[in-house]
Parts: C-alpha cells; structure tokens; sequence
C-alpha cells in the first residue's frame, strides 16, 4: 500500500483507475437506492440526493455526475481525482466518502 493509505483506499483507486483484482465491477444500483424526492442540490454537472444503502436503509447523500459525451475522457479524469482526494481527506469540515463508482456514462459519491 502507497504510504498514507489504508488498504481499503487503494482497493478503491485500483478499481477506477481501471486495474487491480480480476473481481466484476460493483454496480451502484446494487448497493444502494435514491430516495425519491430528496433532492439536496445540483451543480453544473450534478445532482445530489439522499440515497439509502441496500444492505440497511441507512441514508447517505450522494452525488451523481453525468459525463458529457464530448468531453467524456476529460470528466472521467477530473472524477477520478476526486474520488482519489475524497478517499484520503479527513477532516471535521470535509464530507466524509463513504463508497464510490464508476459506471458507462457517470459516477456516484456516496458520503455521510
């Protein structure tokens, strides 16, 4: 593991950055539900909403970004150095990243 990082943290960057296990892509879908009328906030790129994790109901707010199809490849990249930062910063003031993914045409940050 890269100094600094827990293992679960590099499991994660391993997985959007396109390398590491063999194991199938996690589906957002999967782990968790967008509460329906729960919107908290857009920006220019995304919304974020209340979503519930599958396995409990616990509520988290996540953040669903759309990649634009020309500039797809640029957006991926600025995304995954997101997830990347949210993954290592822990602050009282700083959202907390709970979960992440990336899929075909976006990608969900799951925080507290």
């Amino acid at each position: 593991a890269r100094a600094g990082l827990s293992p679960f943290v590099v499991g994660r960057e391993a997985h959007l950055m396109g390398c590491g296990s063999s194991a199938p892509s996690r589906k957002f879908e999967d782990a968790y539900t967008i509460v329906e009328g729960k919107e908290l906030g857009t920006g220019q790129y995304s919304v974020v909403t209340t979503g519930a994790r599958r396995s409990d109901g616990k509520e988290f707010a996540v953040k669903t970004v759309e990649l634009r199809t020309a500039h797809i490849e640029k957006h991926r990249a600025v995304m995954r150095r997101e997830v990347e930062m949210l993954s290592v910063l822990q602050h009282k003031h700083i959202m907390q990243m709970v979960d992440s993914f990336e899929e075909k045409m976006g990608f969900y940050i799951v925080a507290e």
